[in-house]
């Protein structure tokens, strides 16, 4: 895709736009350095907030003996790598090539804005349009990520979430059923009332977010300002759209965390901004996103975009699209109430029953376990009572 033009030298006094082209060689080093600077960080933060965490008092209670680094280390590497890998070349095999491109240019020669209402387009006009030309994109720009982005959430949501229920109506997979109590009964009425925060969540919150994202801080290369879009068709390279992937998703668990654990954490912000989360004590895939508008935006939205807030720049709008399914299908399996892990698609990769479970203890007791998964919690000391729970139960974590 094209990037955006760039002012450079003046001729008379005016600036002159650049064609898209290669960076200078000034832009190299920092487009390098950035993401292995974010990965390494990623990795180190635990362990200093580890420190810091050891200089505090002791608590009264006797913790849990917490399992080695070397024992956990495996599954650490699993979880750096292997989703990332398969998220790249899916990617850069299929959805690049076969989707993104076509549909660009199927899509090249519309007015998007004719499918809205006028009163919207005349707002858009006015407030949005003059903002994307100062950076080098076009409303139809604009429009097509957030209907894309929009057309992922939702098929994504309707789909994997009805399949998770039907599976709880008819009793299907049961083997992968975790254990359910009399008190993680899913509450009369709930379901409804999900079914409606979340049509106003993805229908009302959600398109505004992205436009103003899109608008004022993403920064993907354009792809309907060249005349014949799109107008870099060479495919993407696997090694660095690979390692977007793998710092996406490191940002994305710190993140997540941060936020999470503030939620807990913080006095005020758990009964006014997460409880709603935790109606469901024992979760079911739809209840991924039964949260309140506030969490929504930091706990959903911030983590899960936060990478490409800051090198969208050089980064395909497809990985985007990718890595937003990708993180739709972690949270609706984390929340589904199964554990696929020993199912064969599980055992290579292909489903996040580690996460499932992880994330499914938090539920049901409500202590810890605030991470994407367990690495930050093991190195911050916050998943005392899932330690226990699974020692009892002859499992590491």
């Amino acid at each position: 895709m094209c990037p955006p033009p760039k002012e450079s030298s003046t001729l008379e006094g005016k600036a002159v736009v650049e064609p898209w082209g290669v960076p200078p060689a000034a832009m190299v080093l920092p487009s390098v350095a950035l993401p292995w600077a974010s990965l390494l960080a990623g990795l180190l933060l635990p362990i200093c907030f580890a420190v810091l965490n050891m200089a505090k008092p002791p608590k009264a209670e006797e913790r849990p003996q917490y399992p080695s680094f070397l024992a956990l280390l495996p599954g650490i590497v699993r979880h750096l790598f292997r989703g990332p890998f398969l998220a790249a070349l899916f990617t850069v095999y299929v959805v690049h090539p076969a989707i993104l491109l076509p549909l660009v240019e199927k899509v090249g020669s519309m007015d998007l804005g004719s499918f809205l209402p006028a009163w919207l387009v005349g707002l858009l006009s006015t407030y949005i349009t003059p903002r994307l030309r100062a950076r080098g994109y076009t409303l139809n720009d604009a429009l097509f990520f957030v209907a894309v982005s929009l057309a992922v959430h939702e098929t994504f949501y309707v789909v994997i979430n009805s399949f998770y229920l039907f599976c709880d109506k008819q009793r299907w997979l049961l083997k992968y059923k975790m254990e359910r109590t009399a008190r993680m009964t899913v509450p009369q009425g709930i379901l409804a009332k999900t079914w409606i925060q979340a049509a106003r969540n993805h229908l009302v919150l959600q398109p505004i977010a992205l436009l103003l994202f899109y608008t004022f801080w993403l920064s993907f290369p354009p792809l309907f300002a060249c005349p014949q879009p799109p107008c870099d068709r060479r495919p993407l390279p696997f090694l660095s759209t690979f390692f977007h992937f793998v710092v996406a998703q490191q940002s994305n668990d710190l993140l997540l965390y941060i936020f999470h654990r503030a939620l807990h954490d913080i006095p005020g912000l758990y009964h006014r901004y997460h409880k709603l989360h935790h109606t469901y004590v024992g979760t079911v895939g739809f209840a991924a996103e039964f949260a309140h508008p506030v969490e929504q935006v930091f706990a959903n939205y911030l983590p899960s975009m936060g990478y490409c807030f800051v090198y969208s720049g050089n980064m395909d709008v497809s990985i985007f699209f990718v890595w937003l399914g990708w993180r739709l299908w972690q949270t609706y399996e984390a929340h589904s109430g199964y554990d696929f892990s020993e199912s064969p698609p599980g055992r290579i990769g292909l489903l996040h029953g580690e996460r499932a479970r992880f994330h499914d203890w938090h539920h049901s007791d409500n202590r810890g376990n605030y991470g994407n998964n367990f690495i930050f919690d093991y190195f911050l000391g916050t998943m005392d009572s899932f330690v226990v729970m699974c020692k009892s139960k002859g499992k590491l974590v």
